[in-house]
């Protein structure tokens, strides 16, 4: 999470993956990955990182963030 607040994007997205590897329960992990792919303009990763936290994490505050992003993205692509 410190190189995603520090937003060094290429740092963050390699620590998150791993952290999703080890912890594939962790939503936070998988929330912030998604938000790293998105902020680094990496968009397909993205939409499909926040579809897997919508999906796994359903009824949840994160998975509620993560469909308001990808609503950004849709909107951003015309789609």
């Amino acid at each position: 999470y410190e190189a995603y607040r520090s937003e060094d994007d290429a740092a963050a997205i390699r620590a998150l993956q791993r952290a999703c590897e080890l912890d594939p329960d962790n939503g936070d992990s998988l929330y912030y990955l998604g938000s790293a792919y998105y902020r680094s303009g990496d968009l397909e990763n993205a939409r499909r990182t926040f579809d897997l936290v919508v999906s796994s994490f359903a009824d949840t505050s994160l998975a509620t963030e993560a469909q308001n992003v990808l609503a950004e993205i849709n909107n951003a692509a015309g789609t």
